[in-house]
């Protein structure tokens, strides 16, 4: 005795129904049903059958031309990707070669090609402006005054400066030291009556830093310190830089320098004031007004031997480092300079016209 059996496909039951599998017999229909617990619709989806995918397709649209640093992996796995790109001028495309790559060379058409390098480049100009930002963030101490113009660029302050943005950075350090000087003297008893003096007395040291711009066009800097031996040591520097199309091309105030093409004018360096460029048309005028802070001194050797001229005032005397010619101008000095506002010139004083100094060196 055979029997047929068929199976029908399940079909997802409502919440009041039961699934049921039927089973249709040669001679007849007999049914039966299994029934299972269902959890509610509203706690489980209903099962389609379906498998979802929860890893995210590649975009396949970059062929990755260029690589990109990975912050795991650092410079040195890029660098050690050895890639080939080869322009294949008949067909306007170009030709990937990559050891990394299965399946071997990728051909790329010259659109893409330009996209991509484009896209590139333009990730690699983000990434070293904000490398270079941060580098400065870091760099940059003191107190920092950042702040925006009010009128933006319709303000009188963007016409002078540009860019309506102040961005300084001070720092620096003051030292200040106070007291009393107590001084006590038997002669000032003849003078004010009392033998002691109580005189304040006051040290400042100063450091100063400042460095920033003012819009886009004024850029300070300023390094300041009192105990510096020079006076050139110390720099203030305000450059201020016009725009291409603008008459006034750049002014600087503070220590400038000035150089001449012409060997007739001689240029001057460390120089204090100010110093203007423009530019009308074809002509450029250039104009400086300062104070040199230096001197310029001639020397001069003949056979040999070197030769200074110099000035020295009797006044001018140092101990320990200028010496008298005789003991005639040594017992009548203390004589003829008693009275500073009148010096007296004694006998002989004015007779010496020309005097030779030689220094022996052992060889």
């Amino acid at each position: 005795m055979s029997r047929a059996y068929q199976v029908k496909q399940l079909r997802p039951r409502s919440s009041t129904s039961a699934d049921s599998v039927t089973i249709d017999g040669g001679t007849g229909e007999t049914g039966s049903s299994i029934d299972e617990p269902v959890a509610p619709s509203s706690s489980a989806p209903v099962d389609t059958g379906l498998v979802r995918r929860y890893l995210p397709a590649r975009d396949r649209r970059s062929p990755g031309l260029f690589t990109q640093s990975s912050p795991f992996l650092g410079p040195q796995a890029a660098a050690a990707e050895k890639r080939s790109i080869t322009l294949d001028s008949t067909r306007h495309s170009y030709i990937l070669n990559e050891e990394s790559r299965l399946g071997g060379p990728m051909r790329v058409e010259g659109d893409t090609y330009r996209r991509e390098r484009y896209r590139a480049n333009l990730r690699n100009n983000w990434r070293t402006l904000t490398e270079q930002r941060r580098q400065q963030q870091s760099n940059r101490g003191g107190l920092g005054v950042n702040m925006m113009v009010p009128g933006g660029r319709s303000s009188t302050f963007s016409t002078v400066f540009g860019k309506p943005q102040v961005d300084l950075r001070l720092n620096g350090q003051a030292d200040i030291n106070a007291g009393f000087k107590y001084r006590k003297s038997d002669q000032q008893v003849s003078v004010t009556g009392d033998a002691s003096q109580l005189n304040p007395n006051f040290k400042q040291d100063l450091r100063l830093g400042i460095t920033g711009t003012i819009g886009d066009k004024l850029k300070i800097n300023v390094d300041w310190d009192t105990k510096s031996q020079f006076d050139y040591q110390n720099q203030v520097k305000l450059n201020y830089s016009g725009y291409e199309d603008e008459i006034l091309q750049s002014v600087a105030a503070g220590n400038v320098s000035m150089q001449t093409p012409s060997q007739l004018i001689s240029g001057g360096q460390s120089l204090f004031g100010i110093k203007s460029e423009f530019q009308i048309g074809n002509l450029n005028l250039t104009t400086i007004a300062s104070q040199q802070e230096g001197q310029s001194n001639t020397l001069s050797i003949e056979g040999g031997s070197q030769k200074t001229e110099f000035d020295l005032k009797p006044t001018d005397y140092d101990a320990n480092r200028h010496y008298f010619l005789g003991y005639y101008f040594r017992n009548n000095w203390n004589r003829a300079h008693e009275d500073p506002t009148t010096i007296r010139t004694f006998d002989g004083f004015d007779e010496i016209t020309e005097i030779e100094v030689w220094k022996v060196t052992d060889q």
